[in-house]
Formats: structure tokens, sequence, C-alpha cells
């Protein structure tokens, strides 16, 4: 946001800079490991995943377009399975790409973990209401803007029925 970026600016003008042979190179480095502690300070980090077992732990991924979301969820799901030594279940909730859906699928069968496709919020509840034996669920979204207010109803509806089974 451009706030933040004035306020990181402000911020490194007033940090008196010392030169001690004129290089530009020391001056950039000078300023950017600044810039980089200033940001360090402000990102949030958000706590571990907790898995337990007898328990179902549910995460929804959500984001922009090409974000990484089906390429973390198959991460999450290999390191959750062969570090945790947990049951996972990944589902692809993507309408919206042409075969988006086995990419995850055909990751799932390699890493040797359950894999359903689902195509709206009642079939999610169907499918949840059949499978409960997990540990972890992961579900991989389609690629969506903030500033769609139909699709982020759309999601809306996915949490009410992860929150009615799990809640």
């Amino acid at each position: 946001e451009e706030s933040h970026c004035t306020e990181l600016m402000n911020y490194l003008s007033s940090i008196p800079y010392e030169e001690t042979d004129g290089s530009q190179v020391e001056r950039s480095e000078f300023y950017k490991s600044h810039a980089i502690r200033w940001m360090h300070k402000r990102i949030k980090i958000a706590p571990q995943w907790k898995i337990s077992k007898g328990s179902t732990s549910v995460h929804m991924l959500v984001g922009p377009a090409g974000s990484g979301k089906t390429s973390l969820v198959a991460k999450l799901a290999a390191n959750f399975k062969s570090n945790q030594d947990a049951k996972v279940l990944v589902v692809s909730y993507d309408n919206r790409r042409i075969a988006a859906s086995e990419q995850l699928r055909i990751y799932s069968k390699i890493l040797g973990i359950d894999f359903a496709a689902i195509d709206s919020p009642s079939e999610l509840e169907e499918m949840l209401l059949k499978k409960r034996n997990y540990d972890l669920v992961l579900i991989d979204t389609a690629g969506r803007l903030h500033t769609s207010v139909n699709l982020m109803n759309e999601l809306q509806k996915v949490y009410k029925v992860i929150s009615k089974i799990f809640l």
C-alpha cells in the first residue's frame, strides 16, 4: 500500500548514514538492511498448525490466481503425511480452470494421499460428512480476487459448511 511505502520512506530518511569511503554500494546495502528489518517487524506470522489424532483440522487456501495455492496444498499434504503421520485429505474446489483438479489428483496419487474434487459447498458438506476420519483436510480453491462479491459469498458458504460440521 502507498501508506506503507510512505511510512517506510519516512523511516529510512530519518536514519543518518555515515559514509566510510563514499561507496554507493555500502549506502544502498545500509538502507536495504534497515528496510528489511522495518518490514520484518510488521509481518504477521500465523501460528503453526497443530494436528491432533482423533480430531479433524480443516484449512481452506484462498487467494488470487497464480499465487501458489495448489502447490502449497501439495507441499503441506506431503509434509503432514511424512513428518506427522497425519491422515490427509486433499480437496479441490476449483471449478473455474479446466482440469485444475487433475493437477492435485496427480499430486495426491504420487504422495499416496486421499483426494476429492467438488463443485459446490453442498458437495463439500456431503463429502465431509462421509469422510470424517481425517486428521487434516486441505481445500484448494479457485483463484479469486477479494473484490468479487459473488466469489467471496461462495467462500463464505464453504466456511459455513466447515463450521457446521467441525465447530
